[in-house]
């Protein structure tokens, strides 16, 4: 399966478009694809950044949130 790259935007830092999407388990680091569906959880970090937090299984996801 190939990857596909990001589409640019108008905040995109320059040069992003181009780098392909690689989307990884906060927990295992497995690959996950994007176009399949996986557990995600959000959070805000100290700095009150939006952050999104993507998991290869619920298994993996479990783990994380009993941390």
């Amino acid at each position: 399966m190939s990857e596909q790259a990001d589409a640019p935007t108008a905040d995109s830092p320059a040069g992003t478009e181009n780098r392909p999407r690689v989307t990884r388990c906060q927990t295992c680091g497995s690959r996950i694809d994007p176009a399949e569906w996986h557990p995600v959880t959000t959070a805000t970090d100290d700095d009150g950044a939006f952050q999104l937090y993507s998991f290869c299984s619920n298994e993996c996801w479990n783990d994380w949130t009993a941390e």
